[in-house]
Protein backbone atom coordinates (compact mmCIF):
# COMPACT_ATOMS: atom_id res chain seq x y z
CA UNK A 1 0.00 0.00 0.00
CA UNK A 2 1.22 3.57 -0.55
CA UNK A 3 1.48 5.98 2.71
CA UNK A 4 -2.07 7.49 1.81
CA UNK A 5 -3.53 4.09 1.61
CA UNK A 6 -1.85 3.12 5.13
CA UNK A 7 -3.63 6.67 6.39
CA UNK A 8 -6.94 6.37 4.93
CA UNK A 9 -7.36 2.01 4.77
CA UNK A 10 -11.48 1.82 5.82
CA UNK A 11 -12.46 5.29 5.75
CA UNK A 12 -14.90 5.89 3.16
CA UNK A 13 -13.98 9.47 2.07
CA UNK A 14 -17.38 9.86 0.47
CA UNK A 15 -19.16 9.55 3.89
CA UNK A 16 -16.32 9.31 6.79
CA UNK A 17 -15.92 12.76 8.80
CA UNK A 18 -12.33 13.37 9.22
CA UNK A 19 -9.49 15.44 10.51
CA UNK A 20 -6.50 15.91 9.32
CA UNK A 21 -3.83 18.17 11.58
CA UNK A 22 -1.28 19.85 9.89
CA UNK A 23 -1.64 19.16 5.90
CA UNK A 24 0.11 22.21 4.50
CA UNK A 25 0.60 22.02 1.05
CA UNK A 26 0.48 18.23 0.36
CA UNK A 27 -3.05 16.70 2.56
CA UNK A 28 -3.54 12.90 2.85
CA UNK A 29 -7.21 14.00 2.84
CA UNK A 30 -8.39 15.22 -0.72
CA UNK A 31 -9.46 18.51 0.13
CA UNK A 32 -12.54 17.85 -2.12
CA UNK A 33 -13.53 15.35 0.83
CA UNK A 34 -17.21 16.16 1.49
CA UNK A 35 -16.57 16.21 5.75
CA UNK A 36 -13.43 17.11 5.84
CA UNK A 37 -11.49 18.90 8.65
CA UNK A 38 -8.66 20.73 8.56
CA UNK A 39 -6.66 21.70 11.64
CA UNK A 40 -3.08 23.27 11.76
CA UNK A 41 -0.99 26.17 14.09
CA UNK A 42 -1.56 28.82 12.41
CA UNK A 43 -4.77 30.40 9.62
CA UNK A 44 -3.91 29.95 5.97
CA UNK A 45 -2.69 33.63 5.65
CA UNK A 46 -0.48 33.44 8.18
CA UNK A 47 1.13 29.84 7.26
CA UNK A 48 1.23 31.54 3.68
CA UNK A 49 3.69 34.15 5.47
CA UNK A 50 5.31 31.59 6.99
CA UNK A 51 6.25 29.56 4.74
CA UNK A 52 6.61 32.77 1.38
CA UNK A 53 10.62 31.62 1.58
CA UNK A 54 10.45 27.99 2.48
CA UNK A 55 11.30 25.40 -0.62
CA UNK A 56 10.02 22.60 0.40
CA UNK A 57 6.20 24.07 1.14
CA UNK A 58 4.39 24.84 -2.41
CA UNK A 59 2.43 28.16 -0.87
CA UNK A 60 0.13 28.64 -3.70
CA UNK A 61 -1.04 24.53 -2.48
CA UNK A 62 -1.68 25.13 1.32
CA UNK A 63 -5.37 23.85 2.13
CA UNK A 64 -8.08 25.93 3.49
CA UNK A 65 -7.79 25.84 7.33
CA UNK A 66 -10.46 25.80 8.95
CA UNK A 67 -9.54 25.29 12.90
CA UNK A 68 -6.40 26.96 14.37
CA UNK A 69 -5.16 24.84 17.02
CA UNK A 70 -3.30 26.67 19.70
CA UNK A 71 -5.38 29.12 22.05
CA UNK A 72 -8.37 27.03 22.14
CA UNK A 73 -8.73 23.06 22.45
CA UNK A 74 -9.28 20.86 19.45
CA UNK A 75 -12.62 20.50 20.78
CA UNK A 76 -13.40 24.01 20.91
CA UNK A 77 -12.36 24.75 17.56
CA UNK A 78 -13.77 21.31 15.93
CA UNK A 79 -17.07 21.56 17.36
CA UNK A 80 -18.77 22.11 14.69
CA UNK A 81 -18.02 19.02 13.43
CA UNK A 82 -16.95 16.89 15.89
CA UNK A 83 -17.10 14.09 16.91
CA UNK A 84 -15.77 12.19 14.01
CA UNK A 85 -14.93 8.94 12.55
CA UNK A 86 -11.13 9.68 12.34
CA UNK A 87 -8.06 12.05 12.77
CA UNK A 88 -5.28 11.75 10.52
CA UNK A 89 -1.11 13.46 11.22
CA UNK A 90 1.70 12.90 9.15
CA UNK A 91 4.89 13.74 10.65
CA UNK A 92 2.49 15.74 13.30
CA UNK A 93 3.20 13.85 16.68
CA UNK A 94 7.00 15.03 16.90
CA UNK A 95 6.30 18.39 17.12
CA UNK A 96 3.70 18.79 19.65
CA UNK A 97 4.72 20.06 22.94
CA UNK A 98 2.68 18.01 25.46
CA UNK A 99 2.33 15.00 23.83
CA UNK A 100 -0.21 13.76 26.82
CA UNK A 101 -2.23 16.76 25.96
CA UNK A 102 -2.31 15.80 22.59
CA UNK A 103 -3.55 12.43 23.22
CA UNK A 104 -6.17 13.58 25.30
CA UNK A 105 -7.46 16.25 22.97
CA UNK A 106 -7.34 13.82 20.01
CA UNK A 107 -9.94 11.31 22.28
CA UNK A 108 -12.31 14.08 23.12
CA UNK A 109 -13.23 14.67 19.37
CA UNK A 110 -13.04 10.85 18.46
CA UNK A 111 -16.81 8.54 17.90
CA UNK A 112 -17.09 5.63 19.79
CA UNK A 113 -14.55 3.12 17.90
CA UNK A 114 -12.94 6.22 16.14
CA UNK A 115 -8.95 6.22 15.09
CA UNK A 116 -6.27 8.46 14.92
CA UNK A 117 -3.88 7.27 12.49
CA UNK A 118 -0.16 8.77 12.39
CA UNK A 119 2.87 8.50 10.04
CA UNK A 120 5.82 8.65 12.25
CA UNK A 121 9.46 9.51 11.45
CA UNK A 122 11.70 6.47 12.48
CA UNK A 123 14.45 8.55 14.03
CA UNK A 124 16.95 6.04 12.65
CA UNK A 125 16.86 6.93 9.39
CA UNK A 126 15.71 11.14 9.45
CA UNK A 127 18.45 13.60 10.51
CA UNK A 128 17.05 12.89 14.40
CA UNK A 129 19.60 9.93 14.15
CA UNK A 130 22.45 11.42 17.15
CA UNK A 131 19.32 11.73 19.61
CA UNK A 132 18.56 9.39 22.16
CA UNK A 133 14.81 8.30 21.85
CA UNK A 134 12.21 10.01 24.35
CA UNK A 135 11.70 8.52 27.84
CA UNK A 136 8.58 8.70 29.57
CA UNK A 137 10.19 11.35 32.47
CA UNK A 138 10.48 13.68 29.06
CA UNK A 139 6.75 13.52 28.54
CA UNK A 140 5.48 13.40 31.83
CA UNK A 141 7.95 16.57 32.64
CA UNK A 142 6.15 18.80 29.37
CA UNK A 143 2.97 17.54 30.50
CA UNK A 144 3.21 18.50 34.33
CA UNK A 145 4.70 22.50 32.93
CA UNK A 146 1.38 22.60 30.36
CA UNK A 147 3.71 23.12 27.48
CA UNK A 148 2.14 25.07 24.82
CA UNK A 149 5.94 25.57 22.57
CA UNK A 150 8.75 23.44 23.04
CA UNK A 151 10.77 23.52 26.02
CA UNK A 152 14.01 24.23 25.93
CA UNK A 153 15.54 21.06 26.25
CA UNK A 154 14.08 19.88 23.23
CA UNK A 155 14.96 22.92 21.03
CA UNK A 156 18.43 22.39 22.47
CA UNK A 157 18.43 18.43 21.99
CA UNK A 158 16.74 19.30 18.41
CA UNK A 159 19.10 21.84 17.19
CA UNK A 160 22.37 20.71 18.79
CA UNK A 161 22.22 17.22 17.79
CA UNK A 162 20.17 17.44 13.93
CA UNK A 163 22.37 15.88 11.38
CA UNK A 164 23.46 15.61 7.86
CA UNK A 165 21.63 11.94 7.31
CA UNK A 166 21.24 9.66 3.75
CA UNK A 167 18.07 7.35 4.57
CA UNK A 168 19.79 4.50 2.44
CA UNK A 169 23.47 5.17 3.78
CA UNK A 170 21.44 4.81 7.71
CA UNK A 171 19.89 1.63 6.25
CA UNK A 172 22.94 0.29 4.86
CA UNK A 173 24.71 0.88 8.24
CA UNK A 174 26.85 3.11 6.58
CA UNK A 175 26.49 6.08 8.96
CA UNK A 176 25.24 6.18 12.40
CA UNK A 177 24.32 8.10 15.31
CA UNK A 178 28.13 8.49 16.11
CA UNK A 179 29.38 9.19 13.10
CA UNK A 180 26.68 11.31 11.56
CA UNK A 181 27.88 15.26 10.90
CA UNK A 182 25.69 17.26 12.93
CA UNK A 183 24.97 20.81 11.75
CA UNK A 184 25.60 22.47 15.27
CA UNK A 185 24.97 26.11 15.99
CA UNK A 186 25.15 26.49 19.25
CA UNK A 187 25.37 29.47 19.83
CA UNK A 188 21.73 30.24 17.56
CA UNK A 189 20.37 26.71 19.87
CA UNK A 190 21.08 28.02 22.83
CA UNK A 191 19.56 32.17 22.31
CA UNK A 192 16.07 29.85 20.54
CA UNK A 193 15.99 28.32 23.92
CA UNK A 194 16.41 31.73 25.81
CA UNK A 195 14.01 33.18 23.88
CA UNK A 196 11.45 30.78 24.89
CA UNK A 197 12.13 30.86 28.54
CA UNK A 198 12.12 34.26 28.31
CA UNK A 199 9.39 35.27 25.84
CA UNK A 200 7.69 32.26 25.62
CA UNK A 201 8.64 32.18 21.82
CA UNK A 202 7.40 29.10 19.68
CA UNK A 203 10.39 27.73 17.74
CA UNK A 204 9.91 24.72 15.61
CA UNK A 205 11.32 21.31 16.85
CA UNK A 206 11.33 17.42 17.00
CA UNK A 207 9.75 17.66 20.49
CA UNK A 208 10.36 13.75 20.33
CA UNK A 209 12.19 11.12 19.05
CA UNK A 210 10.75 7.35 18.30
CA UNK A 211 11.34 4.00 16.63
CA UNK A 212 9.27 1.75 16.41
CA UNK A 213 9.96 -0.26 19.39
CA UNK A 214 10.74 3.21 21.34
CA UNK A 215 7.38 4.18 20.94
CA UNK A 216 5.54 0.95 21.66
CA UNK A 217 7.02 1.14 25.39
CA UNK A 218 6.60 4.51 25.58
CA UNK A 219 2.71 4.12 24.98
CA UNK A 220 2.68 0.87 26.81
CA UNK A 221 4.18 2.76 30.07
CA UNK A 222 1.79 6.03 29.66
CA UNK A 223 -0.73 3.65 29.84
CA UNK A 224 0.38 2.41 33.05
CA UNK A 225 0.61 5.56 34.70
CA UNK A 226 -2.76 6.51 33.41
CA UNK A 227 -1.54 9.30 30.82
CA UNK A 228 -3.07 8.35 27.30
CA UNK A 229 -6.24 6.41 26.36
CA UNK A 230 -5.14 4.76 23.16
CA UNK A 231 -4.61 0.96 22.39
CA UNK A 232 -2.56 -0.02 18.80
CA UNK A 233 -5.28 -0.99 16.78
CA UNK A 234 -2.69 -1.80 13.68
CA UNK A 235 1.29 -1.13 12.61
CA UNK A 236 2.65 -0.81 9.36
CA UNK A 237 6.36 -1.23 10.06
CA UNK A 238 9.27 0.96 8.91
CA UNK A 239 9.81 -0.01 5.00
CA UNK A 240 13.40 -0.60 3.75
CA UNK A 241 14.68 2.78 2.54
CA UNK A 242 12.22 4.85 3.32
CA UNK A 243 11.82 6.60 7.37
CA UNK A 244 8.74 6.31 8.54
CA UNK A 245 6.40 4.03 10.32
CA UNK A 246 2.10 4.02 10.56
CA UNK A 247 0.34 2.97 13.70
CA UNK A 248 -3.10 3.53 14.27
CA UNK A 249 -4.76 4.26 17.81
CA UNK A 250 -7.71 3.36 19.01
CA UNK A 251 -9.54 4.91 21.83
CA UNK A 252 -10.69 2.24 25.07
CA UNK A 253 -11.46 2.19 28.05
CA UNK A 254 -10.31 -1.42 29.02
CA UNK A 255 -6.70 -0.52 30.76
CA UNK A 256 -5.20 -3.79 30.47
CA UNK A 257 -5.99 -4.57 27.00
CA UNK A 258 -4.76 -0.74 26.12
CA UNK A 259 -1.54 -2.52 28.09
CA UNK A 260 -1.15 -6.08 26.45
CA UNK A 261 -1.81 -3.91 22.62
CA UNK A 262 1.25 -1.90 23.25
CA UNK A 263 3.41 -5.26 24.53
CA UNK A 264 2.38 -7.24 21.30
CA UNK A 265 3.68 -4.47 19.18
CA UNK A 266 6.92 -4.40 20.87
CA UNK A 267 7.50 -7.92 20.44
CA UNK A 268 6.27 -7.86 16.80
CA UNK A 269 8.53 -4.73 15.67
CA UNK A 270 11.42 -6.80 17.44
CA UNK A 271 10.70 -9.85 14.99
CA UNK A 272 9.92 -7.44 11.95
CA UNK A 273 12.59 -4.57 11.88
CA UNK A 274 16.22 -3.81 12.23
CA UNK A 275 15.78 -2.98 15.47
CA UNK A 276 16.33 -6.61 16.76
CA UNK A 277 19.80 -6.68 15.64
CA UNK A 278 20.53 -3.52 17.44
CA UNK A 279 18.88 -4.98 20.85
CA UNK A 280 20.42 -8.30 19.94
CA UNK A 281 24.16 -6.98 18.79
CA UNK A 282 24.06 -4.23 21.97
CA UNK A 283 23.12 -7.16 24.42
CA UNK A 284 25.80 -10.14 22.53
CA UNK A 285 28.64 -7.11 22.89
CA UNK A 286 27.84 -6.53 26.79
CA UNK A 287 27.83 -10.30 27.74
CA UNK A 288 30.79 -10.68 25.60
CA UNK A 289 32.64 -7.94 27.75
CA UNK A 290 31.31 -10.05 31.09
CA UNK A 291 32.35 -13.49 29.34
CA UNK A 292 36.08 -11.55 29.24
CA UNK A 293 35.85 -10.99 32.83
CA UNK A 294 34.73 -14.18 33.48
CA UNK A 295 37.45 -15.87 31.31
CA UNK A 296 39.80 -14.14 33.65
CA UNK A 297 38.23 -15.37 36.64
CA UNK A 298 38.46 -18.71 35.26
CA UNK A 299 42.15 -18.65 34.67
CA UNK A 300 42.83 -17.32 38.28
CA UNK A 301 40.97 -20.15 39.42
CA UNK A 302 42.56 -22.17 37.59
CA UNK A 303 45.94 -20.63 38.55
CA UNK A 304 45.14 -21.31 42.31
CA UNK A 305 43.89 -25.32 41.97
CA UNK A 306 47.13 -25.71 40.64
CA UNK A 307 49.03 -24.54 43.42
CA UNK A 308 49.46 -27.25 45.50
CA UNK A 309 49.76 -25.22 49.07
CA UNK A 310 46.20 -23.90 48.01
CA UNK A 311 44.95 -27.31 46.65
CA UNK A 312 45.88 -28.48 50.30
CA UNK A 313 43.62 -26.29 52.00
CA UNK A 314 41.02 -26.97 49.95
CA UNK A 315 38.42 -29.37 51.15
CA UNK A 316 37.54 -31.82 48.18
CA UNK A 317 33.91 -29.95 48.04
CA UNK A 318 35.14 -26.70 47.57
CA UNK A 319 37.50 -27.78 44.50
CA UNK A 320 34.75 -29.64 42.93
CA UNK A 321 32.50 -26.59 42.90
CA UNK A 322 34.89 -24.85 41.56
CA UNK A 323 35.52 -27.23 38.77
CA UNK A 324 31.75 -26.96 38.22
CA UNK A 325 31.98 -23.66 37.92
CA UNK A 326 35.08 -23.39 35.52
CA UNK A 327 33.20 -26.10 33.19
CA UNK A 328 29.52 -23.87 33.15
CA UNK A 329 31.11 -20.78 32.68
CA UNK A 330 33.30 -22.29 29.68
CA UNK A 331 30.29 -23.63 28.13
CA UNK A 332 28.62 -20.12 28.24
CA UNK A 333 31.43 -18.75 26.17
CA UNK A 334 31.25 -21.56 23.25
CA UNK A 335 27.65 -20.61 23.40
CA UNK A 336 27.97 -16.98 22.76
CA UNK A 337 30.84 -17.25 20.53
CA UNK A 338 29.45 -19.63 18.38
CA UNK A 339 25.57 -17.65 18.84
CA UNK A 340 23.99 -16.13 16.08
CA UNK A 341 21.03 -13.48 16.88
CA UNK A 342 18.59 -15.56 17.54
CA UNK A 343 20.17 -18.12 19.05
CA UNK A 344 21.93 -15.59 21.24
CA UNK A 345 19.32 -15.33 23.98
CA UNK A 346 19.61 -18.64 25.44
CA UNK A 347 23.32 -18.18 26.78
CA UNK A 348 22.99 -14.25 27.31
CA UNK A 349 20.44 -15.59 30.66
CA UNK A 350 23.21 -17.87 31.05
CA UNK A 351 25.61 -15.26 32.32
CA UNK A 352 22.75 -13.81 33.64
CA UNK A 353 22.10 -16.17 36.22
CA UNK A 354 25.54 -17.00 36.53
CA UNK A 355 26.41 -13.24 37.97
CA UNK A 356 23.21 -13.45 40.06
Amino acid sequence: MTRTQKLLHGFDLATSSLIEIGALDRPIVPPDTPKVFYVDHASTPDLRKKYATDPHVNIDRLVDVHGVWGEHTLAEIAALVAPVDGIVASHVIEHVPDLIGWFVELASVLKPGGEVRLCIPDKRYTFDLPRAETQIADVLSAHLMGARVPQARAILDHFLNVAHVDCVDAWEERITGETATRQVDSKAAIEAAEDMLANGSYRDSHCWVFTPHSFAVLMGRLTETGHQPFRCASFSPTERHTFEFFVTLEACDDKQRIVESWKTLQAQVLAQSGELRSVVREELAEALRQVDALRAEVELLREHTADHRVQAALSLEVRASLQQQVESLNTVIGDLRGSTSWKVTAPLRAVRRLFK
